[in-house]
């Protein structure tokens, strides 16, 4: 629900692309909800993935949303473990993304 109380931060490695949870605020629906973190990649919002999307396409899907609710998806761990040579490859991120269909939204 909005607001939801995240501030996303661009990756540090320009290679990866993509957005990770800076900040949550307290009192905020991200907070209240309680399965986020810190440190979180942002892998999709509804049933568009956005990891290693261009961190301003990012942003501009986040609050160019209409809805009161916006379902996110993270990945739990470093940008160097999602993208990284031992990372997910984008045909498993898609499939993970399309299956998420019953998560709660924010």
């Amino acid at each position: 629900t909005r607001p939801m109380g995240i501030l996303f931060e661009e990756n540090f490695d320009v290679q990866h692309g993509g957005a990770f949870v800076a900040e949550i605020n307290e009192g905020c629906s991200a907070a209240a909800d309680g399965s986020i973190c810190r440190g979180d990649q942002l892998i999709a919002i509804g049933e568009k993935r956005v990891s290693g999307m261009d961190f301003e396409e990012v942003m501009k899907l986040i609050v160019g949303g209409v809805e009161m609710k916006t379902k996110l998806s993270f990945f739990r761990g470093p940008a160097e473990s999602l993208y990284g040579p031992s990372g997910a490859s984008l045909e498993w991120l898609d499939e993970f993304v399309a299956e998420r269909g019953e998560e709660a939204a924010l």
